[in-house]
């Protein structure tokens, strides 16, 4: 009896060491990971933070109309003069991480942003940037500004039909 009871003890000690939960693999710092979003219709709305938005902006910038159908409106306090949007990948991890204890001006580099990006604008020396959306499908994007050489970001969604049935759903998924 004995015997068979430290079998079994030993088989659930090694399965439960074996088991990897897929979400913990994924490191916070992954370039398009989407962990959370911020809401926004207009430069002076106060945001609806959904999950945990794994943003880094210091408050240098407001991105809007999040989400958006066709353009997007970027303010800054700064002149911009690079902007990147990627696509994301939403995944609800990380939900108790303070980003803003890992994420600095210097997390990722040029060449990580240009490799994934599938919008570029360079050459850019303004506070207020209007963004054609057109050529992107529906869906998560990250969008990365250049602001006195540094490098910040945040997380939109692109709803290309307007339609408020999957703004609700979206709304679901983080809740």
């Amino acid at each position: 009896m004995k015997k068979l009871l430290l079998i079994i003890l030993s088989i659930f000690t090694l399965n439960s060491c074996n088991k990897n939960d897929d979400n913990d693999e994924i490191d916070a710092t992954t370039i398009d990971l989407i962990t959370g979003i911020n809401f926004r219709q207009t430069f002076d709305d106060t945001p609806l933070s959904l999950g945990n938005p794994n943003n880094h902006t210091n408050n240098i910038f407001v991105i809007y109309p999040n989400p958006s159908i066709d353009f997007l409106s970027i303010a800054s306090n700064e002149n911009i003069t690079k902007v990147w949007i990627m696509p994301g990948n939403p995944n609800k991890i990380h939900q108790q991480t303070d980003f803003s204890t890992i994420y600095s001006p210097n997390t990722y580099t040029e060449s990580q942003i240009q490799t994934k990006s599938l919008l570029e604008l360079n050459d850019l020396n303004s506070t207020n940037v209007l963004i054609d959306l057109n050529s992107l499908n529906t869906g998560y994007y990250r969008v990365f500004l250049k602001i006195n050489d540094a490098i910040y970001w945040d997380n939109i969604y692109l709803e290309k039909n307007g339609d408020e049935n999957s703004i609700n759903e979206i709304i679901n998924f983080w809740n």
